[in-house]
């Protein structure tokens, strides 16, 4: 019985002919390798953020150590009222006039006040406010404004502020609270910031000016605090 013919194999599966190469077995495209640009990318794209980031850090750390900025100081130098009278209407009438001292103790640094407002509070009301002009201050300077709140009575709610007002009346201190609005900005050499609001409180116990003169009880200096928003 003959066997089977050379080159083919049982079955009816035939061989590969002598002098070629089988092909090679299909392969799915490695989706990795597609990948590998974007990642090199965004690798390189970090790598270059963090060294901005680290170069702004040394840089804002030089200026802080050539320019050394100083917190700016406020006071409340002297404050009295020569009125202060709440009816049982809820009628406020008052007189109240304030020193205060603004001082930039930096010697590279100039600030920029503007859109001052003075606003002044008893028991939590706003019963007086004032505008004042904008102003620059410079280096190594102290600077006095003179806010002053009168002359126009004030409705506020007499029942939350009426205890409140018997028992200042009594000691002839008057627990008086005085914010500064303003808008601020910073100028180094020619250089400028951008603006950014502050609030500066002054929480005042505020006397009688006849009691002032008398001795009796005077202002103490007071410092004010600085929000910026």
């Amino acid at each position: 019985m003959p066997g089977p013919k050379e080159g083919h194999l049982p079955g009816g599966y035939a061989g590969t002919p002598q002098g070629t190469r089988p092909l090679p077995p299909y392969r799915r495209p490695h989706r990795g390798r597609a990948c590998c640009g974007i990642c090199l990318l965004l690798k390189v794209l970090i790598k270059i953020i963090v060294a901005i980031v680290i170069v702004l850090a040394i840089a804002a750390l030089v200026v802080w150590l050539v320019l050394r900025p100083t917190n700016l100081v406020f006071y409340a130098e002297n404050a009295y009222v020569t009125s202060f009278n709440l009816t049982n209407a809820g009628i406020l009438t008052y007189d109240l006039k304030m020193d205060m001292s603004l001082r930039n103790p930096n010697k590279k640094v100039g600030v920029y006040y503007e859109d001052v407002e003075v606003l002044a509070f008893y028991g939590g009301q706003r019963f007086g406010w004032i505008n004042l002009p904008s102003f620059y201050q410079g280096h190594k300077n102290t600077t006095m404004i003179y806010p002053a709140f009168g002359g126009k009575p004030t409705m506020i709610s007499e029942g939350s502020v009426g205890n409140e007002f018997n028992r200042d009346s009594v000691k002839q201190l008057y627990h008086i609270v005085v914010k500064l609005k303003t808008n601020m900005k910073f100028k180094v050499g020619s250089l400028k910031t951008n603006k950014f609001s502050a609030r500066i409180v002054c929480d005042l116990l505020v006397p009688l000016a006849a009691t002032n003169s008398s001795g009796e009880v005077g202002f103490s200096r007071t410092k004010c605090d600085l929000h910026v928003l």
